[in-house]
């Protein structure tokens, strides 16, 4: 009976004390479940860092800017030499325009002395070249002297060999002036076509300058205060020619110039900018440049390619002629 009444005890005691437990876990149960309206968390989203990718963009455009600030510098530069190339052409174009009007005057001159030659060739039975770049001059002449064509003594043997002699001048002058007009010719075509590539160029140019103005807007406004790009390229400072036999030619024979040259090839120096890179080293209009870092020259080119590939701050070694002597120098960019 006792054992019937501990058992009876033993089984309320436990289940005094399982019922506080079953409670405590269905507590815990019920904080552990999430409710239905709860949403899962997140992990916080990392905002990129826009001013660090402002400045690289800023920094991008930056050197985007430089790299067409040089390469149209260097177009800039071409542009310089072809410009001095064409006036050069032009310059030799015009001297043998008036060589070539020079001696047009002196073979009209020449006819009208011998008008009576002309005008009695018929007689002379000599014939003359219709082609001849001086046969209206003969047929203007012919005109006004025939009248004076009577006479045994205009198909004498002395008077044909004055015929043939005036007819031998005017078939020499007829010569030379085709080759005047075949130089003219051929400088004519160098001129266009230099003009041509000198339009190419200008149209880079201007694709260029186009380019950099539409690079600005991505620099920051930040960046305002700061100075603007700018590449710093040597420059020496003089405007020079292709030097060749025909233009050494007409420079020495102009008595006004004071200039003597005596090669006939180089680089010749036709102004000096005061305050330059040339005017410190002491070079001259006149001058001829031979050799530029100890490489010959006979190009505007050449020279131009010489100085684009110096720095501001290094030096040109130059060896020019001058009053027939060669002479070296040093032109320093500042």
């Amino acid at each position: 009976m006792l054992k019937k009444k501990t058992a009876i005890g033993l089984s309320v005691v436990a289940a005094i004390l399982f019922v506080p437990f079953v409670i405590l876990v269905s507590q815990s149960s019920q904080q552990k479940e999430p409710s239905p309206s709860a949403q899962p968390i997140q992990p916080e989203t990392i905002k990129p860092n826009e001013d660090k990718e402002s400045e690289v963009t800023r920094q991008a455009n930056l050197s985007k800017i430089k790299q067409l600030e040089q390469q149209k510098e260097l177009i800039s530069q071409r542009l310089l030499g072809r410009q001095q190339k064409i006036s050069s052409l032009e310059l030799k174009k015009t001297q043998l325009e008036t060589e070539l009007g020079d001696q047009d005057r002196r073979v009209k001159s020449f006819v009208e002395n011998h008008k009576l030659e002309v005008a009695c060739r018929d007689q002379a039975r000599i014939s003359f070249d219709q082609n001849n770049r001086y046969s209206e001059d003969v047929k203007n002449q012919a005109a006004l002297a025939t009248s004076l064509c009577v006479g045994v003594y205009f198909s004498s043997e002395e008077f044909r060999n004055k015929v043939n002699f005036v007819i031998d001048e005017l078939n020499k002058a007829d010569i030379s002036a085709k080759n005047f007009k075949d130089q003219i010719d051929s400088i004519q075509a160098q001129i266009a076509a230099e003009n041509e590539v000198l339009a190419q160029e200008k149209t880079e140019f201007d694709r260029l300058a186009s380019a950099i103005q539409q690079s600005q807007p991505g620099l920051t406004q930040s960046n305002q205060d700061e100075p603007q790009v700018k590449i710093n390229r040597p420059r020496l400072g003089v405007k020079i020619a292709d030097l060749d036999p025909e233009l050494r030619q007409q420079i020495n024979q102009n008595k006004a110039s004071n200039i003597s040259i005596d090669v006939d090839r180089g680089v010749l120096v036709t102004e000096v900018e005061k305050n330059s890179a040339a005017a410190d080293a002491g070079l001259q209009v006149g001058d001829v440049i031979l050799l530029v870092d100890g490489q010959s020259v006979t190009k505007v080119d050449e020279v131009i390619e010489k100085i684009n590939q110096s720095q501001v701050g290094s030096e040109l070694a130059l060896v020019i002629r001058r009053n027939q002597q060669n002479l070296k120098t040093v032109a320093s960019f500042k």
